[in-house]
């Protein structure tokens, strides 16, 4: 089975199990403000033709370079004039961890070299996967190229014709997981969707991170995919959960102990939405036990202390400094 296949299910698995699972509801506890708020944002509900399609298998074209046994013979694929080679660099990440030959892509035309997509260092290795999906639409197929490990997908878009550009990197918005496609304005033009972590730099055992659902749109004055998650918030809000996001915020302010991963989740929520101001409302509004330190932290923090912390980590996150700008620039 596939690496690919291998980290979809675990990813679900754990956004199932963190996002879906049932929570206890008091019917006796309530908080008008939280009502109120729970009102002024229900979302229109996900419209079903928007579903979320994986594409991998969809691929037109598709290679794959790895240390498996089938796979020690492929070193290089032609396709369209371009080829695309497998280069072994060994590599390690620090005194104590091994060297291990971990797989580049070099993709070329023509003999000239048009870029080198590197595997990412892990001891057991990787796989560098790739194939041909119109991303954009009509005819035209644009190059898609893969780096698969455990836990982790590197992706790259690549725009062959008129000239080869790197449209989308997930890396560049900190998203370190697989992707999806969907058609949200039915313009024939595939939006991206991807789960990110909501943690931002405060650090939860894995069964505990929550996940946020981002959209980026294909713009075609830059020639990128840039976040849109502000321009299709009713997704971003409903998200990876069963539940909508008015049912997420009142179970969870129904809840007696309020955990810093859903807070952050929902936090971010609104953040990524858009509704920077609803997120601090939220967050002044809500309590949580900051009494001690939060799993894997070292050390606890006054709730001054964490609306710092949270702005400091908000500054770095490149998917809110283009919201933030793009919010700006059309206000």
């Amino acid at each position: 089975m596939k690496i690919a296949v291998f980290c979809s299910i675990i990813f679900a698995s754990l956004l199932n199990f963190s996002c879906r699972q049932n929570v206890e509801s008091s019917p006796n506890s309530s908080n008008s403000s939280y009502e109120k708020l729970v009102d002024v944002t229900r979302p229109t509900p996900t419209p079903e033709k928007f579903e979320k399609k994986q594409i991998y298998e969809e691929l037109e074209n598709p290679g794959r370079f790895s240390n498996f046994k089938e796979d020690e013979l492929k070193t290089s694929f032609n396709f369209q004039g371009f080829s695309i080679k497998k280069d072994v660099v060994i590599k390690s990440d620090g005194i104590d961890s091994p060297k291990t030959g971990i797989i580049d892509a070099v993709l070329s035309k023509k003999g000239k070299q048009l870029a080198r997509f590197d595997g990412v260092y892990h001891p057991l290795g990787n796989e560098m996967s790739f194939g041909l999906y119109p991303f954009l639409g009509g005819t035209e197929k644009q190059l898609l190229v893969y780096d698969e490990q455990l836990h982790y997908e590197h992706d790259w878009i690549v725009r062959l014709t008129p000239k080869f550009e790197v449209i989308f990197n997930n890396e560049d918005f900190d998203i370190f997981n697989g992707f999806a496609v969907l058609d949200i304005n039915n313009d024939g033009i595939f939006e991206i969707t991807a789960g990110k972590s909501a943690s931002l730099t405060y650090m939860f055992p894995r069964n505990s991170e929550k996940a946020v659902q981002t959209i980026f749109k294909y713009d075609s004055k830059s020639g990128k995919y840039l976040p849109a998650t502000h321009l299709f918030s009713e997704f971003v809000l409903d998200g990876l959960e069963k539940e909508g996001f008015a049912e997420q915020l009142r179970n969870f302010n129904e809840r007696k102990e309020k955990s810093l991963p859903e807070f952050l989740q929902i936090f971010m929520k609104y953040v990524y939405a858009g509704k920077e101001a609803e997120a601090w409302k939220f967050f002044d509004e809500t309590e949580i036990d900051l009494s001690k330190p939060q799993p894997l932290s070292e050390k606890s923090e006054t709730k001054q202390q964490m609306k710092e912390h949270i702005k400091v980590d908000l500054n770095k996150d490149p998917i809110y400094i283009f919201i933030k700008a793009d919010v700006k620039n059309k206000n």
